[in-house]
Protein backbone atom coordinates (compact mmCIF):
# COMPACT_ATOMS: atom_id res chain seq x y z
CA UNK A 1 0.00 0.00 0.00
CA UNK A 2 1.09 3.38 -1.11
CA UNK A 3 1.84 6.07 1.66
CA UNK A 4 0.69 9.88 2.04
CA UNK A 5 2.66 12.35 -0.59
CA UNK A 6 2.65 14.62 3.13
CA UNK A 7 1.51 15.33 5.83
CA UNK A 8 -1.19 18.26 4.08
CA UNK A 9 -2.69 15.97 1.43
CA UNK A 10 -2.93 13.31 4.28
CA UNK A 11 -4.63 15.63 6.32
CA UNK A 12 -6.87 17.03 3.24
CA UNK A 13 -7.62 13.39 2.19
CA UNK A 14 -9.03 12.38 5.73
CA UNK A 15 -11.57 15.59 5.68
CA UNK A 16 -12.73 14.72 2.45
CA UNK A 17 -13.48 10.81 3.59
CA UNK A 18 -14.64 12.41 6.52
CA UNK A 19 -17.46 14.58 4.64
CA UNK A 20 -18.05 11.91 2.08
CA UNK A 21 -18.87 9.69 5.16
CA UNK A 22 -20.94 12.09 6.50
CA UNK A 23 -22.73 13.29 3.52
CA UNK A 24 -23.59 9.37 3.38
CA UNK A 25 -22.27 9.63 -0.28
CA UNK A 26 -20.46 6.37 -1.78
CA UNK A 27 -17.02 7.19 -3.77
CA UNK A 28 -18.45 6.50 -7.16
CA UNK A 29 -21.17 9.02 -6.51
CA UNK A 30 -18.23 11.54 -5.41
CA UNK A 31 -16.17 9.95 -8.66
CA UNK A 32 -19.53 10.62 -10.74
CA UNK A 33 -20.02 14.57 -9.46
CA UNK A 34 -16.17 15.09 -10.42
CA UNK A 35 -16.31 13.55 -13.99
CA UNK A 36 -13.28 11.30 -12.47
CA UNK A 37 -12.64 7.47 -11.20
CA UNK A 38 -13.67 6.12 -8.76
CA UNK A 39 -9.89 5.10 -7.89
CA UNK A 40 -8.71 8.54 -8.32
CA UNK A 41 -11.01 9.48 -5.17
CA UNK A 42 -9.63 6.77 -3.46
CA UNK A 43 -6.35 7.96 -3.89
CA UNK A 44 -6.99 11.44 -2.66
CA UNK A 45 -9.05 10.00 0.23
CA UNK A 46 -5.60 8.03 1.42
CA UNK A 47 -3.29 11.20 0.47
CA UNK A 48 -1.62 9.39 -2.13
CA UNK A 49 -2.82 12.04 -4.46
CA UNK A 50 -3.65 15.43 -3.89
CA UNK A 51 -6.34 16.73 -5.46
CA UNK A 52 -6.04 20.23 -7.50
CA UNK A 53 -7.43 23.60 -6.47
CA UNK A 54 -10.07 22.76 -9.34
CA UNK A 55 -11.09 19.38 -7.80
CA UNK A 56 -11.30 21.34 -4.60
CA UNK A 57 -13.39 24.21 -5.76
CA UNK A 58 -16.25 21.62 -7.00
CA UNK A 59 -16.13 19.91 -3.46
CA UNK A 60 -16.21 22.97 -1.48
CA UNK A 61 -18.04 25.82 -3.76
CA UNK A 62 -20.36 23.17 -5.12
CA UNK A 63 -21.23 21.63 -1.90
CA UNK A 64 -21.05 18.18 -3.38
CA UNK A 65 -19.57 16.54 0.12
CA UNK A 66 -19.10 19.38 2.19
Amino acid sequence: MAKPKNALTASIGRAIAQKRSDARMRQDEVAGKLGIGIEAVSRMERGIAMPSVARLYELVVKRWIC
